[in-house]
C-alpha cells in the first residue's frame, strides 16, 4: 500500500521526531551574551541634565523616545531617526503608546502637561495638568496605560499625586497620595490595579475605587510587570520583586563590576521579548575617570543577573559620563532598546538572549529522510527522535511488538545525536531506521511523524518546540525558540 508520509515536530520538537539540545557542561556562553549598538540622536543633546530620556515601542513599529524639548522616533530596521519639536519650554519625560494609536508623554516643562503625538501626522497636542488643592507644581513623570483604557501617570509636585487622563475627552483627574513621597515609575499589574514606586514603598491604586495601598520598599525608582503575577522594580543597587497578590517582596543585589569602586544606581526596568527583566544602571554617575554604565538582565526563575557595558562608558566630559543609559523597552524586532542621554546622546539596542535556537529548513524526502538546520548560540548536544503511530505500520510476520516502543501507541522512526558549537549552525540529515523505512513503504493510512527538539542551554531556560504535520515532500516553517513550549504546523 502506498501513500504520503506526514510528520509532527517540536523545538524541544514533537512530530514523530524529537530533538534535545543539551548545553556543554563547561557552562560557557557565547561572547558577548548581548551585543550593544548605538545610534546618535542630536535631539538628545539637550537632555544631558542627568541623562534622563525614556523610550517605548510605538504602534507603527518604531521606537519612540523623549529627547530634550522633542519627541523622537527610530526605526528598529533602518535605524533612521526623526525628532519633533514640542516647544521651547517643553521637557518631555515619560512616554507610552496609547490605546488610541497615539504616543502619549508627560511634560515636565513650564507648561506641566500631558501630551500626545500622532505617529502619522506628527501633530502634537498638550493638556495642562490642573493646579488643584495646593498642588502648585504638578510635575508628571512616568505614564502608563491602565486596564480602564485611560492614561495613568505619577505626579511628583507640591503634593504627591497619581493622575489619569481620558484619551478621548482629555479630562484629567488627580488622586493625592496621603502617605508617601516621590512617586516614580508606574505600570499596570496582573491584578487589574496600577502599581507605582514611592521613595519608601511600592504602591498600588485601584482604577475603580482609587484606593491606594503601600508596601515598604525603600529606594524604588521604576517598576514593570513580569510573568507569574510578579512586578519587578529597580531599587538602588538591587532588583526587587513583589507578588501582586501576596505582596511578598524579594531583593536581588546586582554585582559590582570588577575593578569598579562603588555600587550601581539602577534606573529603568522592562520585560524583554525573552521573558527576562531588563534594566539600566549607572555606576557613580559623575566620577573622576569615569566608571562603566551598563544594561542588564535578570532571569525571573534563577535570579541570575548579567550586565553588558555600554560601549563608550569610560569616557567622561566635564562631570558627565559619555553614556548614561536610562529608559528601556522591548522592541518589535525582538531586541531591547534604551535611551542614552549622556554626552554621547544616542539610542541603543541590545540583543536580548543567546540561549535560544533557530530551527529551519526542515523537510522530508520521499525515502523518509528528514533534513533540518539548527543554529544555537551556546555549545551543546543535539538529540533527534522521530516517532509515528504504531497502528499505521503494515502487518509483518517478523515484526516484534517491543519494536513499536518507546511510548504507548508510538514507535521510533529515526534517532540521531550530534554536537553544536557556540554560535554555530549544524545541518542534520536523519534517515529512517529499519522500521521507519518499512513504514514509508507499507502503511495503512497517510503517515504523520512527530518531531521534538529540546534546547537546554548551559545558562537560561529550556525551550521546547513542537512541529506537527510533516509529510513526504513537505516542509516546516522556521522556528526561533523563545523559552518554554511552542507549537507550529508544517505545510
Amino acid at each position: 500500500m502506498t501513500g504520503k508520509l506526514a510528520c509532527r515536530m517540536w523545538l524541544a520538537v514533537s512530530c514523530a521526531v524529537a530533538v534535545t539540545l543539551l548545553a556543554g557542561s563547561d557552562g560557557a556562553l557565547a561572547t558577548p551574551l548581548g551585543s550593544i549598538s548605538e545610534y546618535p540622536v542630536s535631539a538628545l543633546a539637550d537632555a544631558i541634565d542627568g541623562g534622563r530620556a525614556e523610550i517605548a515601542a510605538g504602534p507603527d513599529g518604531n521606537m519612540w523616545f523623549t529627547a530634550g524639548s522633542s519627541i523622537g522616533e527610530i526605526s528598529p530596521w533602518t535605524h533612521q531617526v526623526a525628532d519633533y519639536y514640542v516647544g521651547y519650554y517643553a521637557l518631555p519625560y515619560g512616554i507610552v503608546a496609547g490605546p488610541d494609536g497615539n504616543i502619549w508623554f508627560t511634560d515636565l516643562g513650564t507648561v506641566r502637561s500631558i501630551g500626545e503625538i500622532n505617529p502619522t501626522t506628527h501633530a502634537i497636542t498638550e493638556y495642562p495638568i490642573p493646579i488643584t488643592g495646593g498642588n502648585v507644581y504638578p510635575n508628571a513623570y512616568a505614564i502608563a496605560v491602565g486596564p480602564d483604557g485611560n492614561l495613568w501617570f505619577t505626579e511628583n509636585g507640591t503634593i504627591p499625586t497619581i493622575g489619569e487622563i481620558n484619551p478621548t475627552t482629555h479630562a484629567i483627574t488627580q488622586y493625592p497620595i496621603l502617605d508617601g513621597t516621590e512617586p516614580g515609575g508606574i505600570t499596570p499589574g496582573p491584578d487589574g490595579n496600577l502599581w507605582f514606586t514611592l521613595a519608601a514603598s511600592i504602591a498600588e491604586i485601584n482604577p475603580s475605587t482609587h484606593q491606594i495601598a503601600e508596601y515598604p520598599a525603600a529606594g524604588a525608582t521604576d517598576i514593570a510587570a513580569g510573568s507569574g503575577g510578579a512586578l519587578w522594580f529597580t531599587d538602588g543597587g538591587s532588583i526587587g520583586e513583589i507578588n501582586a497578590f501576596t505582596h511578598d517582596i524579594l531583593h536581588y543585589p546586582t554585582p559590582t563590576i570588577p575593578g569598579v569602586d562603588g555600587g550601581p544606581l539602577l534606573q529603568a526596568i522592562t520585560e524583554g521579548p525573552d521573558g527576562n527583566m531588563w534594566f539600566t544602571a549607572t555606576w557613580n554617575w559623575f566620577p573622576a575617570g569615569g566608571n562603566p554604565q551598563v544594561v542588564g538582565e535578570i532571569r525571573p526563575k534563577t535570579h541570575r543577573i548579567t550586565e553588558f557595558r555600554v560601549p563608550h562608558a569610560r569616557a567622561v566630559i566635564g562631570n558627565y559620563p559619555e553614556d548614561v543609559p536610562f529608559g528601556i523597552a522591548a522592541g518589535p524586532d525582538g531586541n531591547v532598546w534604551f535611551a542614552d542621554g549622556g554626552t554621547n546622546p544616542s539610542i541603543g539596542v541590545v540583543g536580548p538572549a543567546l540561549d535560544k535556537a533557530v530551527l529551519s529548513d526542515l523537510s522530508m524526502s520521499p525515502d523518509g529522510t528528514v533534513h533540518m538546520r539548527l543554529a544555537a548560540a551556546i555549545s551543546g548536544r543535539i538529540d533527534v527522535l522521530e516517532t509515528a503511530w504504531r497502528d499505521n505500520l503494515a502487518p509483518s510476520a517478523t515484526a516484534a511488538a517491543t519494536d513499536l516502543e518507546p511510548a504507548p501507541g508510538r514507535f521510533v522512526v529515526a534517532r540521531t545525536s550530534t554536537r553544536v558549537a557556540s554560535g554555530g549552525t549544524v545541518s542534520l540529515t536523519i534517515p529512517p531506521n529499519t522500521l521507519g523505512d518499512r513504514l514509508i513503504r507499507r502503511h495503512r493510512y497517510r503517515v504523520t511523524l512527530r518531531l521534538w527538539v529540546v534546547y537546554a542551554p548551559a545558562v537560561g531556560r529550556t525551550d521546547t518546540v513542537g512541529l506537527y504535520g510533516l509529510h513526504v515532500g513537505g516542509k516546516c516553517p522556521a522556528v526561533t525558540s523563545r523559552g518554554g513550549r511552542m507549537k507550529a504546523t508544517c505545510a
